[in-house]
């Protein structure tokens, strides 16, 4: 599965480093697969987005963990859920209507 993303405008960032990091970064450049300090900061900050997001699926896995005792998910609970959804459907349609 390809992912597209839309084209977007580049703005400007400036941000000051301390003369150590300055150099890590310089040096970082320097061993490859970066061609300039901008790729690096972005490649920095998608990863940082991915740990994010893989924190917050943890979260949610651990709620789900702890929200009680497991049901069984099997085809009488779908069959149950789906009565649900279309008798809601149906009520949502007549109010619509009349």
């Amino acid at each position: 599965m390809e992912v597209v993303r839309a084209a977007r405008k580049p703005t400007t960032m400036n941000i000051l480093l301390p003369a150590s990091m300055r150099k890590y970064v310089q040096q970082r450049l320097e061993r490859g697969g970066f061609g300039n300090a901008s790729e690096y900061v972005r490649h920095l900050i998608r990863e940082d987005q991915k740990r994010e997001a893989q924190e917050r699926i943890e979260a949610a896995l651990l709620e789900g963990l702890n929200s009680g005792p497991p049901i069984p998910v099997d085809e009488k609970f779908w069959a149950e859920r789906r009565a649900k959804l279309e008798k809601l459907a149906k009520r949502a349609r007549r109010a619509k209507a009349g």
